[in-house]
């Protein structure tokens, strides 16, 4: 809302591309990492292995820190949705979560196999593609050119910076090809389906999200947007009707578990 579509959508793809390469790469030092295929070592024994103890260190401190920031990211969503769609308050909907999180690492077992996590993806991604068909549908042109701006104000540079964190994070999924590698490896060894299926999972990831990007911005208007302190679902529904909550609802309980 602060950049606008173009820009916005503009960045999903820079970041993409970036990302496409960055993915590629993990999957090559684990295709040629022994400990992978034969002993279930992750990313963080792959990073010890090559680098050393301390860049070890340090992506275990960042992955713990964007683990932090990514859960009240996905409990905020994930309350303020079904708030939104069904009454109950969002602090409700987060004990409810908090519940069900706890109860799984009370039973140590976070793994999830790759053919549910295949599954809970492909339904995500046709939801998305879903409730971007129902906001084309209320498309209107000038929200496409429209940038929120405080009064006064032609640009603020910490909401350029913003969507740029934003868009970075949302391409973190290459700690799911070290989850996923053994597997894969073990069904073909050359490396070459990991390394081509973490490309496409990429390049469909930057699609969706250019898509998405489009289809909102177009549905809703800039300065709704900018003042929306849960999800775009909220605002977007108030553009096309209860089935964007009803579907969006489905969205963050599935979107919530693949996390």
């Amino acid at each position: 809302s602060g950049v606008g579509p173009l820009v916005g959508v503009a960045l999903i793809v820079m970041l993409g591309a970036v990302n496409v390469v960055t993915v590629a790469k993990i999957a090559e030092s684990l295709t040629r990492t022994g400990p992978v295929r034969w002993g279930g070592a992750y990313l963080g024994q792959v990073v010890g292995r090559y680098l050393g103890t301390g860049a070890r260190v340090v992506l275990s401190a960042a992955m713990a820190a964007i683990a932090v920031v990514a859960l009240l990211a996905y409990y905020v969503g994930f309350s303020s949705v079904l708030d939104a769609a069904t009454g109950v308050p969002a602090p409700g909907w987060a004990v409810v979560l908090f519940v069900v999180t706890a109860a799984f690492v009370w039973r140590g077992r976070l793994d999830a196999t790759v053919a549910s996590a295949l599954l809970v993806g492909s339904i995500n991604g046709v939801i998305l593609l879903l409730l971007s068909g129902l906001a084309f549908t209320d498309l209107d042109s000038a929200n496409l050119s429209g940038v929120a701006r405080s009064a006064g104000q032609s640009f603020d540079p910490t909401v350029a910076a913003a969507a740029f964190g934003v868009v970075l994070l949302a391409f973190f999924g290459h700690t799911s090809v070290a989850n996923c590698a053994r597997v894969v490896l073990r069904r073909e060894p050359g490396g070459r389906s990991l390394m081509r299926g973490a490309i496409a999972g990429m390049v469909t990831a930057a699609a969706l999200y250019s898509v998405w990007t489009f289809a909102v911005t177009g549905a809703v208007g800039p300065t709704r947007l900018a003042n929306e302190t849960g999800t775009a679902l909220e605002p977007l529904a108030e553009a096309t009707g209860r089935l964007t909550l009803a579907v969006g609802s489905v969205f963050v309980v599935l979107a919530m578990g693949m996390a």
